[in-house]
């Protein structure tokens, strides 16, 4: 199978998780269509706007910065984001991402089910 990005469906999702602004969810698959995951999808947050704090029970969440810079809280702690990092948040584990730059940041977002 073979998915294209012009194929996905697209989603916006306003304060997610508490947070600010839109963020725009291009979602490759279902979740029924998946195994051992619930999200692949490529994330789009504009300028000032974020994910807020929460945590990830039972799963694990992968963040991998296709473009853009921002600022992740990583349990408890702020680091800078850019493009080619990757943010893991473990099961158990708290993160918040909010886009503090001036284009968009885009990142592409999975999660594994455990």
């Amino acid at each position: 199978m073979i998915v294209k990005e012009s194929g996905s469906k697209e989603q916006v999702r306003e304060n997610l998780k508490d947070g600010e602004g839109k963020v725009k969810f291009f979602n490759f698959l279902h979740p029924e269509d998946m195994t051992n995951c619930r999200l692949m999808s490529k994330m789009v947050l504009q300028p000032k706007t974020s994910i807020g704090e929460h945590t990830h029970i039972d799963e694990t969440e992968y963040y991998y910065i296709l473009s853009g810079t921002g600022m992740v809280i990583d349990n408890g702690e702020k680091r800078r984001v850019s493009t080619g990092d990757l943010v893991v948040t473990k099961n158990g584990e708290a993160h918040s991402v909010v886009n503090d730059g001036t284009e968009p940041l885009e990142i592409f977002a999975m999660i594994v089910t455990n």
